[in-house]
């Protein structure tokens, strides 16, 4: 075999795992560190079609040797792919600046290795223009549009569209971390694909000058025109085309006066259907409107917060109650993919009781209020290496003294505001202790961490029982 691979880490056992997956189709030769790997490469540098290299070593780290080739034309071509024992969003960055195309995670699995070492081969053999073009906006594994790809295209619709309005959607994969830990890396990536294809495929039945693609490592956005009661009245007013429909929105409410004006009319019976968001939930009285229907209820249901049920329940029996409101009986209709959600059960039967049974007990197994009282620490740089830093250092020095109690660091579904980009982390405090003592407690660490050259810069909000 004249193809080699050569793999650069100073565990010998890591070394002899790999050379026992890849020596069936690769000539693999071993190095313990970067001055090692630097000589090999010198001697087989026709033959070496892949380096495959750990970041921590005793001499000449993965680091340098990364820069060393870049830096020498005879090596930049040849594909280096980081072996990692964790996700460390510092170190990859750097690794990626310093040359790194791909990342192996440890315990390996022969087929994802097997994957990702033939994608990055093949890769190298593109010719440079395509390769450049191809590492600049497309996501490895899923081969859909990266974050810089993503954004670039959204900037491009909102410049050519000044006048349409777009909404982005993030789809965040939840706990996706712990499926690649239980389930193992290879399933973790089969799912990224399968999510990567069915948005591809959703998104290509469109034609409205949407756009699509992967930001981060479970997080997937796309960015589509935003028309949503605009729509909902279209359409009504051409389904019943002697209807006369009025819209209660942000768009058509632009003052106090015309607020009213749209409110008096469908009261004085000048409107026969009124579209609107949630302005119309509930603080009306109106007489002889037997039917309500709401759109799409699972957006309140899938909210990613702890309260979305309970806040899902209330709005959906106050919007039910400006139906039948005088001697006419009414007519609700809930539009949702899940009709047995035990919510909308709870709402249907109008049982307050079980919705506050069943939210009280999830809310007792995983410790939230009124089981526990919540602090929100929003911190805030404009340099998104040093804010990841200054958050993981952080959620170190608060679960030394609160353990498990600590959630994050995490990203905000808004995770950039006026060019800072903000990171969070939740502090739960039994309901019973003393939340002046967390605070206080809180407070040093924060003055500890923050005099740190981790934290230099960074801005630290806290919230207490954030809502």
């Amino acid at each position: 075999m004249d193809k080699m691979i050569l793999v650069v880490d100073d565990e010998p056992l890591d070394r002899g795992i790999l050379k026992d997956m890849l020596d069936r189709e690769y000539d693999v030769i071993e190095a313990g560190d970067g001055k090692e790997a630097l000589g090999m490469l010198a001697q087989h540098k026709k033959s070496i079609v892949a380096v495959l290299l750990d970041l921590t070593m005793p001499q000449m780290d993965g680091f340098a040797l990364l820069e060393a080739m870049r830096e020498d034309e005879d090596y930049r071509s040849i594909p280096a792919l980081v072996l990692t024992a964790s996700s460390d969003e510092a170190a990859e960055l750097k690794a990626f600046q310093c040359g790194a195309w791909d990342f192996i995670t440890k315990p390996f699995h022969k087929d994802i290795l097997d994957f990702r070492l033939k994608n990055a081969i093949s890769r190298s053999n593109l010719s440079a223009f395509r390769q450049l073009t191809y590492i600049a906006e497309y996501d490895v594994l899923t081969d859909i549009y990266n974050k810089e790809k993503f954004f670039h295209q959204a900037k491009e619709l909102l410049h050519a569209n000044p006048d349409q309005k777009y909404c982005c959607i993030s789809f965040d994969i939840n706990r996706f971390q712990l499926i690649n830990s239980f389930y193992g890396t290879k399933e973790g990536d089969r799912m990224l694909k399968h999510v990567a294809r069915t948005l591809r495929q959703e998104m290509e039945k469109r034609h409205d000058g949407s756009t699509y693609g992967r930001i981060d490592a479970d997080i997937f956005v796309f960015c589509i025109p935003f028309k949503e009661a605009e729509k909902v009245e279209e359409e009504i007013a051409r389904v019943f085309p002697e209807a006369r429909v009025a819209r209660l929105d942000r768009d058509s409410v632009t003052s106090e006066r015309a607020f009213r004006q749209i409110v008096e009319a469908f009261a004085r019976g000048d409107d026969d259907i009124l579209v609107g968001t949630q302005m119309i939930t509930k603080g009306f009285d109106f007489g002889g409107v037997e039917l309500v229907g709401v759109l799409n209820a699972d957006n309140l249901l899938n909210n990613p917060d702890f309260r979305s049920a309970e806040r899902a329940f209330q709005l959906l029996m106050q919007v039910a109650g400006r139906a039948g409101r005088r001697e006419n009986p009414g007519t609700v209709v809930i539009q949702t993919a899940e009709p047995g959600h035990p919510v909308l059960q709870q709402v249907i039967a109008g049982d307050y009781e079980a919705m506050a049974r069943q939210q009280l007990a999830e809310r007792k197994a995983f410790f939230y209020p009124p089981y526990a009282r919540l602090l929100n620490l929003l911190l805030r740089h404009r340099d998104p290496v040093t804010l990841r830093r200054a958050a993981n250092a952080l959620a170190a020095a608060l679960r030394e003294r609160f353990g498990r109690r600590v959630l994050g660091p995490t990203a905000p579904p808004v995770d950039r505001v006026r060019g800072e980009y903000l990171a969070t982390l939740l502090l739960k405090v039994e309901a019973g202790a003393s939340l002046a003592r967390a605070r206080e407690a809180v407070r040093g660490i924060l003055d500890r961490v923050v005099k740190s050259p981790e934290c230099k810069g960074v801005t630290i909000l806290c919230d207490v029982d954030p809502q």
